[in-house]
């Protein structure tokens, strides 16, 4: 191979590189449906969160299983009663009921929720993107509390734990989501 052949081919070509991915109905569908199982898990974890991990008192084998009718408002209102919220962390729990409650029970009615044109997806897109970003950092947020309680109480590890050790996603926990468990929620003082 010559000098030239070697520095051609070094550099990508417009035809080598996949072009910028642009959404279809079909993937925002998609999209939608997996945001709709996050939804799920994150207030899941939420709730088990309260039962366990902030539970004033014993804790019980019912306190692992049980499953809360609470909904979401309702759990962010126990936090709000029941807890010193700090100031950003609270905007991102209301912000986050608002945009997951438009989710759930509004999402088909918004002016700009149209799958007809590639703009309109674009826009959809974008506004799925907003609360997911929210999503992501509310459920981060309690996954660390749930993970470091288990940490706490000595939870034997499995294979499960072994591979969200070496992927870095519990590494990663620790140095980003730990160090704000200190204040982000903290029981209030009873008189």
């Amino acid at each position: 191979m010559n000098k030239s052949q070697s520095h051609n081919q070094s550099h990508d070509t417009s035809a080598d590189r996949e072009p910028d991915f642009q959404p279809t109905e079909e993937d925002t569908l998609i999209f939608i449906g997996k945001l709709l199982l996050l939804t799920q898990d994150t207030e899941h974890q939420i709730s088990w969160v309260l039962r366990v991990v902030f539970k004033d008192g014993l804790l019980t084998a019912g306190d692992f299983v049980r499953k809360d009718k609470k909904t979401l408002g309702q759990l962010v209102r126990t936090i709000r009663e029941n807890m010193q919220v700090e100031k950003s962390f609270e905007g991102l729990l209301v912000a986050f009921v608002e945009q997951r409650n438009l989710f759930i029970h509004e999402l088909r009615y918004q002016k700009w929720f149209n799958l007809e044109s590639q703009k309109n997806i674009n826009r959809v897109w974008a506004a799925l993107g907003r609360y997911m970003h929210n999503l992501e950092q509310v459920a981060l947020t309690f996954t660390a509390y749930r993970t470091r309680f288990a940490e706490d109480i000595k939870t034997p590890k499995n294979e499960h734990w072994h591979k969200l050790e070496v992927s870095g996603f519990l590494p990663h926990l620790r140095d980003v989501y730990y160090p704000k468990l200190g204040y982000a929620l903290t029981p209030k003082r009873k008189p």
